[in-house]
């Protein structure tokens, strides 16, 4: 996603170390998850950056290198992983496709096991960002059936402080079955060119989302979250983001399902953008 800020700095120095990074991150890494839990404060930036930008048309591509891949409480992958996106927004909406490949000695190394293409409108209305869309979800390899959500975002920003809320609901291989989550972030621009994000949520599932992911069938919380990242402008299309994640997962018999119940997750984000 595109971080705002004022003026770009110029060093040859930060223009080398950020050239060989994304070079680097194209061919050994990349993102974290299509929707994580704090994603409507991703989704917010966007929008504010997008209409004072003034562009009708704009995108990207954003590459993570990720110790291992985490989703809503579970490890996909043993090692790291590389997790290309690309996007392109226009008019309100945002298309994207993103992607997960295993680096280290396992299973499906090299490949893709997961392809997700997404669509998304957003409105930001009195401070309040309203975000409907819908993703599809493919495995390539493993066999797994693919699947499809709808989901709405919410955001309400008041200065640097977010309160968010996202709502699942499969349509495809798990009708039915839903997963929400619900949480705070702290966002703060400074220097510049560098903008701090923290964020703490709390998410949960139906007795058929914990039945498919966990084994587990019955409602209950499922994963408590906490993340920080730091947003770096090294060129006013490049952006650099390290940050970390801790999710620990709340229920007593998804913590024996998953045998991992207290999840770590550090990677960098580096992605440009038009």
């Amino acid at each position: 996603m595109t971080i705002k800020r004022s003026k770009p700095f110029y060093s040859k120095r930060v223009y080398f170390i950020g050239l060989s990074v994304l070079f680097l991150s194209i061919f050994f890494v990349n993102y974290a998850a299509a929707y994580d839990e704090s994603f409507p404060v991703d989704m917010t930036e966007m929008v504010q950056a997008f209409n004072e930008g003034g562009k009708k048309i704009s995108g990207g591509v954003d590459m993570t290198l990720i110790s291992r891949y985490v989703w809503r409480g579970q490890y996909y992958t043993q090692g790291p992983g590389w997790q290309p996106e690309g996007f392109v927004s226009g008019y309100g909406f945002t298309g994207s496709v993103w992607g997960s490949m295993a680096l280290g000695n396992e299973q499906y190394q090299g490949k893709f096991s997961e392809i997700d293409l997404s669509l998304i409108y957003a409105k930001e209305i009195y401070g309040l960002t309203i975000a409907p869309g819908y993703v599809h979800y493919f495995y390539p390899v493993g066999g797994a059936a693919s699947t499809g959500e709808l989901f709405l975002m919410l955001d309400y920003k008041f200065k640097y402080l977010h309160i968010f809320t996202s709502q699942f609901f499969d349509v495809k291989e798990y009708r039915k079955s839903y997963y929400g989550a619900f949480g705070v972030a702290f966002l703060y621009d400074f220097k510049e060119r560098f903008s701090l994000k923290t964020a703490a949520s709390t998410s949960w599932g139906d007795p058929r989302f914990n039945e498919a992911y966990f084994t587990v069938d019955k409602w209950t919380s499922t994963v408590v979250s906490l993340d920080v990242s730091l947003g770096i402008e090294v060129l006013k299309w490049l952006f650099i983001k390290p940050g970390a994640t801790y999710d620990i997962v709340v229920d007593g018999d998804l913590r024996k399902a998953t045998g991992e119940p207290n999840l770590i997750t550090v990677g960098v984000d580096v992605g440009f953008a038009f």
